[in-house]
């Protein structure tokens, strides 16, 4: 009798669990071209919206500006070890949810109902800028992604930029496309205001006609919810397909609406990977300042700390002292020494590899979920990259072209496999 029977010799974990991709994320975030582009990306969007500020808001406004973007992590850590609170060490557990918050903020707050035309140029301005700046320095982590996690080529740090800004209206744009659709619909609402404004007539009609209000704002949501979790991974379609601005709109809005519960599965185990890299970031740059501060002591004096610890958290750079995000109160306090701020500004450079590690995590994050939710969808292998001068998928030959046997670009020659 024969024996048919076959040895296991190994098991592909990736063929069997796509997602394990996930956990190479880890290592990637803390790559230390990953760190520089996101550092640089926070440092532009935060002089962006200073310089928005004062253009548009006016000073006694601009504290309260909701838009600015304080680097949240940088101030906790940097608070932790001027208290000399080496056990307490930072543990964020939603950073994905950190930078989506902060990324997103400038689009929520234009549509506020208590905008002015002021406030509104002052966000529009704010979006506008910080779209931009991480079309070039997330797009340029998104590129390193998708090559990593693909076919594990190294993208050195030129090659990355080069890409984005080859691609910079691509990043920039897909985005942005949705938006024209939502003022679009959001017209007849706006006539009736208008005609509500007339008087209890104008207001009679208005409400008489509101049912088209509302109709246009059912399909404002179905244009925009979409847009609002799926936005991420319109630059690992760009970085991973060198696609264009519609190629990545039209990929996100599919891939969430088509699998959403895989969406959201992905994304909670990138929140575990993320956390967990969270707390290793977190605890190399407390024990740094904490240890630096340590040091300080001995050879400063404990007063000399102190005057260290009153310029960490009252810097010259900021005139209120904020006690609730978005809320401030007038600090009368003496300039500090120069030496003083000196020290606060590298303290704080140090303190910024966190917000670079969580806006690092978040592109490459987005990337590796656009790869599996891409694997789900279209049954693409997760090994698959668009090269630079790469055609993916060439236009099929025109039939007169055909007719004529002409090997222009474009046309996909077949060639007859060789004989046994």
């Amino acid at each position: 009798m024969t024996d048919d029977r076959e040895v296991l010799r190994s098991v592909s974990w990736r063929d069997v669990f796509p997602w394990i991709l996930l956990f190479r994320t880890f290592g990637l975030s803390f790559q230390l071209r990953v760190l520089l582009l996101a550092i640089a990306g926070v440092i532009l969007v935060d002089l962006g919206w200073w310089g928005a500020g004062q253009l548009f808001l006016q000073p006694a406004e601009r504290p309260l500006g909701e838009v600015l973007h304080s680097p949240v992590m940088a101030q906790r850590v940097m608070e932790q070890a001027a208290e000399g609170k080496l056990g307490s060490v930072l543990m964020i557990l939603d950073p994905i949810q950190e930078v989506w918050v902060h990324a997103t903020r400038p689009y929520r707050l234009f549509f506020s109902v208590d905008n002015s035309i002021r406030s509104m140029a002052y966000r529009a301005l704010c979006a506008l800028w910080a779209t931009a700046v991480w079309s070039i320095f997330g797009g340029a982590i998104a590129r390193i992604t998708a090559l990593s996690l693909t076919r594990e080529e190294r993208c050195g740090l030129k090659s990355a930029l080069l890409f984005s800004l080859s691609r910079f209206l691509s990043f920039f744009t897909a985005p942005l496309f949705p938006m024209l659709g939502v003022l679009a619909f959001a017209i007849p609402a706006m006539l009736l205001g208008l005609i509500a404004y007339f008087g209890d007539v104008g207001l009679l009609i208005a409400g008489v006609l509101y049912f088209i209000a509302a109709i246009f704002g059912v399909m404002t949501a179905a244009l925009l919810i979409p847009l609002l979790f799926g936005w991420p991974l319109m630059w690992g379609a760009i970085a991973t397909e060198a696609s264009d601005a519609f190629d990545a709109l039209s990929r996100s809005y599919a891939y969430v609406t088509q699998r959403p519960l895989h969406f959201a599965f992905y994304g909670a185990v990138s929140l575990a990977v993320g956390s967990l890299g969270l707390f290793v970031a977190s605890l190399i740059v407390v024990v740094s300042l904490g240890m630096t501060d340590w040091a300080f002591a001995i050879g400063a004096g404990g007063e000399r700390l102190g005057d260290l610890q009153i310029a960490a958290a009252d810097a010259p750079i900021r005139a209120f002292r904020q006690i609730a995000p978005g809320v401030g109160v007038p600090v009368e306090m003496a300039e500090p020494a120069q030496g003083a701020q000196i020290i606060h500004f590298w303290r704080g450079l140090i303190a910024r590899i966190l917000d670079g590690y969580v806006y690092g995590f978040f592109f490459i994050a987005a990337t590796a979920i656009y790869l599996l939710l891409r694997y789900d969808v279209d049954q693409a292998e997760l090994d698959e990259v668009t090269l630079e001068g790469e055609v993916r998928f060439p236009p099929p030959a025109f039939a007169a072209d055909a007719a004529n046997g002409t090997d222009e670009p474009g046309n996909i020659e077949t060639t007859p496999p060789p004989e046994a």
